[in-house]
């Protein structure tokens, strides 16, 4: 054989070589993607991520706040109206009010925490003034 066969040859065995490392490292590239896609469509891997997208995002927190505080009045107005009454026709009334005073302050949110704080600015004024008043008192 010649020397220019030989060196052929040479390359050829050096690049099919090297071709079946890249295959090895590529194939191992390969699986270890492919456990990672299994194990992100795993449904607890699922969820997981549902709520740390939901977690992160403000609007579901002012959403959240506003259901809350929504629930929270309307179970508040139904056992103001109901109390302890037998009464089905008060209690019928009091589930509605709770149904319509919940949907009406977890769709208006902004509008509640307006008027909430006007509320606490207008208490918090009338105990200055109290305060003022018990204090010019005793000077």
């Amino acid at each position: 054989m010649t020397n220019t066969k030989m060196n052929s040859r040479l390359d050829l065995k050096r690049t099919i070589k090297q071709l079946e490392i890249e295959q090895v490292l590529e194939w191992t590239l390969l699986k270890g993607e492919f456990h990672a896609a299994c194990e992100s469509l795993k449904p607890s891997s699922l969820i997981k991520e549902t709520f740390k997208d939901l977690a992160s995002s403000p609007d579901f927190k002012d959403n959240l706040l506003g259901t809350t505080v929504g629930l929270a009045a309307g179970g508040l107005t139904k056992a103001l109206i109901t109390g302890g009454t037998h009464n089905p026709l008060k209690k019928i009334l009091g589930s509605l009010l709770q149904i319509g005073i919940t949907t009406l302050v977890a769709k208006n949110p902004e509008t509640i925490k307006w008027m909430a704080g006007n509320i606490f600015t207008f208490f918090s004024r009338k105990r200055e003034a109290k305060a003022g008043k018990s204090h010019e008192r005793f000077v």
